[in-house]
């Protein structure tokens, strides 16, 4: 209500390093990939997953992976509430089981854990999936936590003004594949996510024709993905095609990657945010570049792209043998 003061809480970090690692793409340009690249136009998956992090004059600096610290949570006198706990625990809970820190954090870097917690009663009641030991074990507590968080302490109905972004239809799946490092498991989720984006059809087709004088009825399915998108065409010299939303920078994607570590192996985990997209009715506009660019029309969004995000996921946790597909894969849907 516009009110403002001190957190309730203060924060103490312990053994805290500094990022000191610089991005460089060609420390991954082969590896993992023991054989090359899986095909000739796939990148290795961790370059295409941290591709902005090339862009311009970024000189960002990483925190050493495998790097630990010590987080301690001190309520201010006459805030040691149960809602402050249960606000600065579940909040942390989503951080590490959800999101991410820093740049691309929605797609697998800055993967946190929590190795545990302690100090305050709630911390009984919120189990860590993070610190589980098995693919089964990390959905018991997932499915724990989000119900705990969805139904106990934040109930939030669908006519809430302020929603939350795990509200129900949400998904979250970890294959039960195992990687012996987290660069196999990025490289393996970036390759996957490219094969699936890369050359999609009617999308490539319906933008190059585009560029070439003929108009577009919708926006590509792609841009469920997340926007600003740019096409690229080398046949047409190089011109492009801009997607973003109308009146909007940008649109968060609603598909979010983890790296998560179970015992000694990694696992690849997805999340598929429902209702996290743009609202319906927000148009999406296209913009032209180059030497060609034309008109810039404002598009609807895309119909056909409605269950997208939920395919690729789908495809990611299944295989098929004798031509049935079979689930290999742990999954947890907020009701």
């Amino acid at each position: 209500d516009g009110a403002t003061g001190q957190s309730p809480c203060l924060l103490r970090i312990s053994n805290w390093q500094e990022g000191t690692q610089p991005w460089d793409e060609r420390r991954y340009k082969r590896k993992p990939n023991e054989g090359g690249f899986a095909r000739p136009q796939q990148k290795n998956g961790i370059v295409y997953l941290g591709y902005t992090l090339t862009l311009g004059d970024n000189q960002r600096k990483a925190i050493p992976a495998g790097t630990s610290f010590t987080l301690e949570i001190i309520p201010r006198p006459g805030h040691n509430r149960q809602a402050v706990r249960r606000a600065w625990l579940g909040a942390l809970w989503a951080l590490v089981h959800i999101g991410g820190a820093g740049s691309r954090a929605r797609r697998g870097l800055g993967s946190l854990r929590i190795d545990g917690w302690s100090g305050w009663p709630e911390c009984e009641s919120l189990p860590l999936a993070c610190a589980t030991g098995s693919p089964a074990q990390w959905k018991q507590a997932m499915a724990t936590g989000l119900g705990r968080l969805t139904k106990g302490w934040f109930p939030s109905p669908y006519d809430s003004p302020h929603p939350t972004c795990i509200r129900g239809g949400s998904l979250f799946v970890l294959p039960q594949r195992s990687y012996r490092t987290w660069e196999e498991a990025l490289d393996a989720a970036g390759l996957a996510m490219q094969s699936f984006r890369q050359h999609r059809e009617p999308d490539n087709k319906d933008v190059l024709s585009f560029l070439q004088r003929k108009p577009l009825t919708a926006a590509p399915q792609r841009t469920v993905f997340g926007m600003p998108i740019t096409y690229r065409f080398q046949q047409l010299g190089g011109e492009e095609v801009l997607f973003q939303p109308e009146d909007l920078d940008r649109m968060a994607s609603p598909l979010l990657l983890r790296i998560v570590r179970l015992g000694q192996q990694y696992h690849t985990a997805w999340a598929h945010l429902n209702g996290s997209g743009l609202p319906e009715g927000t148009h999406i506009t296209a913009v032209p570049t180059g030497k060609q660019a034309g008109p810039m029309p404002v598009l609807p969004q895309n119909p056909a792209a409605a269950g997208l995000v939920r395919q690729f996921i789908m495809e990611q946790h299944q295989i098929k043998r004798d031509g049935k597909p079979l689930v290999v894969a742990e999954a947890v849907q907020v009701s």
